[in-house]
């Protein structure tokens, strides 16, 4: 039974943060753009939506990592008597979505990934007047550290609301094919019997 259940709630969290990470890094480079043009971004798009998608499949990896553990830890709590079955279930897409959007941790995984994915520049690019006075930015944002620059916030803010929607996305997506994970469980319960 963990087996079926761990391969049913790692296909669907493996295609809603597929969809998500394309949905994702195709919009963007206009989100970036547009930020772009309100403050002075430091990084190229290329390079932004390449480390973003790399963060993103970090998380996805992550989350899919998670799921046996979850399933089981709270595979005594499901019964495999008829309607109970499915009652069982839907409480345990419940547990588990709210598991995996602990895991996921939005707020600040968004920062993360924001901070992580807009690297400053490489300083050995530079001449000696370029380098200082890179430096004396750095100097001055240290002593601002808490606060975070344009570019990064509205980043920051757009990634997050994405990513806020992932719990609620697996939610439904868990329940909508909740008659997929009985069967399976149900089957798998009947194979261990013969």
């Amino acid at each position: 039974m963990t087996n079926a259940l761990s391969e049913y709630y790692e296909n669907i969290v493996d295609q809603v943060m597929a969809t998500l990470t394309e949905e994702i890094t195709l919009s963007a480079p206009r989100s970036y753009m547009s930020i772009h043009h309100y403050g002075r971004c430091r990084t190229s798009l290329r390079s932004f939506v390449h480390d973003l998608r790399d963060h993103l499949n970090l998380m996805r990896a992550n989350l899919l990592g998670s799921i046996r553990p979850l399933v089981e830890s709270n595979l005594p709590n499901i019964t495999v008597i008829g309607a109970r079955l499915t009652e069982d279930i839907l409480a345990l897409n419940r547990h588990i979505c709210l598991q995996l959007g602990l895991i996921l941790n939005v707020e600040e995984a968004a920062d993360i990934i924001i901070n992580q994915s807009m690297p400053t520049h490489d300083i050995d690019e530079m001449d000696e007047k370029e380098a200082l006075a890179w430096l004396e930015t750095l100097r001055r944002e240290s002593e601002q550290q808490e606060e975070q620059r344009p570019e990064s916030r509205a980043l920051t803010h757009w990634l997050r609301s994405w990513l806020s929607e992932v719990e609620e996305i697996l939610k439904v997506q868990f329940d909508e094919r909740v008659q997929d994970a009985t069967q399976l469980i149900l089957e798998d319960f009947l194979v261990d019997d013969s």
